[in-house]
């Protein structure tokens, strides 16, 4: 927001004029550079334990040289609202139902023994004060059974309603960020030259990657002043990715899905708009 800003306000210098208030961007450097995690760790909390899922992959023929696929699709953010709310459900849990279901599409029989699984980001600044500019996020996953569990969407959206729920619990949310910044905080691994830090760290990733098949990331609705209305016409992101990754946000009426897939089929992503139809 604060790039689009300042570059409309360079490019319609007597129209649009530069204030970072409008952005809610003042802030002192300390605030900027704070370490939100460390500040809200709180090493004598009991620790939940956070179910681990045996997640089923994605398999295909990988984009060459490391490259990335890339798909976008648009649809009304009103639309979208109401048919969530005639289903008396959010926008989240729908897509996140639908996303789901994308992916079970695309299944083998011997697949769907193992559930489906997304990771969720969630921003904790909706749950701890922070006007950090680092990074501040944690995750929730979500998973779903399709073997043992029927796939109409009415099914799976009642079943990733009642998990949004559970997961987004303070408590979880805390045990989550908490887990984390214990093992920064190892005395062990604190002691551990950065190489051998780092080799840890990629051990570690590629321990847990099995219990997730897919990321989807929910950025949410992007306000920008008025002044700057009649010159976006949509905002869009994408992120790298190991496996596919989906990430929405919305801007005024249009709201943008954008996948990012290590794989060379789009088959996913055409079951997932399908489903939008």
């Amino acid at each position: 927001r604060a790039l689009v800003y300042h570059y409309l306000s360079l490019l319609y210098p007597g129209q649009i004029d530069y204030d970072a208030g409008k952005l809610q961007l003042i802030q002192t450097d300390e605030d900027k550079e704070e370490d939100s995690f460390w500040k809200y760790y709180d090493r004598d909390t009991r620790r939940q334990k956070i179910k681990k899922y045996k997640a089923c992959q994605l398999h295909g023929r990988k984009m060459d040289y490391g490259q990335m696929q890339l798909t976008e699709g648009i649809v009304s953010t009103k639309q979208l609202l109401a048919e969530a709310r005639m289903r008396g459900t959010t926008v989240t849990v729908l897509l996140t139902a639908l996303y789901l279901k994308a992916v079970a599409q695309d299944m083998t029989v011997r697949q769907k023994k193992k559930p489906v699984v997304l990771m969720i980001p969630v921003n904790l600044r909706n749950y701890y004060p922070s006007e950090s500019m680092r990074n501040f996020f944690g995750w929730i996953d979500i998973g779903y059974s399709f073997s043992e569990s029927s796939d109409d969407l009415g099914e799976v959206i009642k079943a990733v309603d009642e998990m949004f729920k559970k997961e987004l619990q303070p408590d979880k949310i805390a045990a989550r960020m908490y887990g984390l910044m214990d093992f920064e905080m190892n005395p062990l691994v604190r002691a551990l030259p950065l190489e051998l830090k780092l080799y840890s760290m990629q051990v570690g990733a590629f321990a847990s990657k099995n219990t997730v098949t897919a990321i989807f990331s929910n950025v949410g609705k992007v306000d920008m002043p008025r002044e700057c209305m009649p010159h976006i016409d949509f905002f869009d992101v994408f992120t790298s990715t190991p496996k596919q990754e989906l990430a929405m946000c919305s801007y005024g009426d249009k709201m943008v899905f954008s996948f990012t897939s290590a794989y060379a089929n789009q088959r996913v992503e055409a079951c997932f708009f399908k489903g939008l139809e």
